[in-house]
């Protein structure tokens, strides 16, 4: 009855917070993201604590040979109370085992406390965990680990490529919005050679494939009127990788401040502002849990790179309800891409859609 007690304070304090995040910006006691951050690898690997909130996101699409594939989540997100105090950690795993199209999800809430969870630096990287899901990350190397019922994932990540720096290139800040905190730092590592054990049930997998790497601090990111977000994150067979992000404002439009980043096959990025992209979807799944329409198919152009896609889910139930944690209920999964023209397959990655299950407005 008392850890039920503890995690139900747990939840009403982030909740809280969430809901008030302009406050800590205002009074100035969390710092904001500023023009012309001076990042250090591996240091700013590490938690960044006089920002309210920061998040170490994982995903991966992998594979066991030309049988079977897999998409994965694992995300630690650190959220801070108040500086100088000890935040509060959330951790987000998922699979998707796409053969079976069976969805696996997990939400967990904890404090540092009895070392329930936190994230320790390291020289040469940091060590994040929430009870027994973690993840360390040394220079070029990052190993992941997360069990929960009968689901387990052990894998061991490496780049060969320099971490992606998102936003302008001469402001070094991912912009949100037009108030000053509205930003945040922000950057990548997209092409993550993975390999390692999945386990369900009594079924263990040799599998291989790549991930993406996401890893973003700041203070009160989003303004009123936005409601969610669309999130791409793809590898393309040629090496390339592009990241996308669109922020839906309350009355159906785009942004202003949507952008993206295309990194070439050698690592170099390419800032791409919103009158750059053009992002359209063009089918939904109605998710029978949560109530909601969430537009899956989507068609995207970049006449610059002369890229014309087509993005589609590689399974249609890929929701997580996070009822143990923020109790937010958002979509993210494995998808594939498309190219428009000829119809043959170019890449495939992660699809993060927020907002739709009731809006983000003034919790991020």
């Amino acid at each position: 009855m008392f850890l039920k007690k503890l995690k139900f304070i747990q939840i009403f304090f982030v909740l809280i917070l969430l809901s008030n995040p302009l406050v800590q910006a205002k009074e100035n006691t969390f710092d904001i993201a500023k023009i012309g951050y001076n990042y250090k690898f591996p240091a700013d690997h590490q938690a960044h604590g006089k920002f309210a909130s920061e998040w170490w996101y994982y995903t991966g699409i992998l594979h066991v040979g030309d049988q079977r594939s897999f998409g994965y989540q694992l995300t630690f997100f650190r959220v801070g109370l108040k500086p100088a105090e000890p935040s509060v950690y959330i951790a987000h795993f998922a699979l998707s085992d796409l053969k079976d199209k069976k969805f696996y999800y997990f939400d967990r809430i904890n404090r540092p406390l009895l070392q329930m969870a936190n994230a320790f630096p390291q020289k040469d990287g940091v060590l994040l965990w929430n009870k027994n899901w973690s993840a360390e990350i040394q220079n070029n190397e990052h190993f992941l680990k997360a069990i929960a019922d009968n689901i387990k994932i052990d894998l061991k990540l490496q780049s060969a490529q320099n971490p992606v720096i998102h936003g302008k290139p001469e402001e070094k800040i991912s912009r949100k919005g037009n108030c000053p905190s509205c930003a945040s730092h922000y950057y990548s590592l997209p092409n993550l050679h993975t390999s390692g054990e999945i386990k369900i049930g009594e079924e263990t997998f040799y599998a291989e494939g790549l991930s993406w790497m996401d890893h973003e601090f700041g203070s009160s990111q989003l303004q009123s009127n936005q409601t969610g977000w669309d999130w791409f994150g793809l590898h393309f067979n040629d090496g390339s990788s592009l990241m996308l992000y669109q922020l839906r404002e309350s009355t159906g439009k785009t942004s202003p401040y949507s952008q993206g980043t295309y990194i070439s096959a050698d690592g170099k990025a390419q800032h791409l502002s919103q009158k750059e992209i053009f992002m359209h979807p063009v089918k939904s799944w109605f998710s029978p849990q949560s109530k909601t329409f969430y537009p899956l198919v989507w068609e995207i152009t970049v006449p610059k790179l002369d890229l014309g896609l087509k993005v589609l889910p590689l399974a249609l139930d890929q929701e997580l309800q996070t009822k143990n944690s923020t109790r937010i209920s958002y979509w993210e999964g494995a998808v594939k891409a498309i190219d428009r023209v000829s119809g043959k397959k170019t890449g495939e990655g992660y699809l993060e859609l927020t907002g739709y299950a009731g809006s983000l407005k003034g919790k991020f």
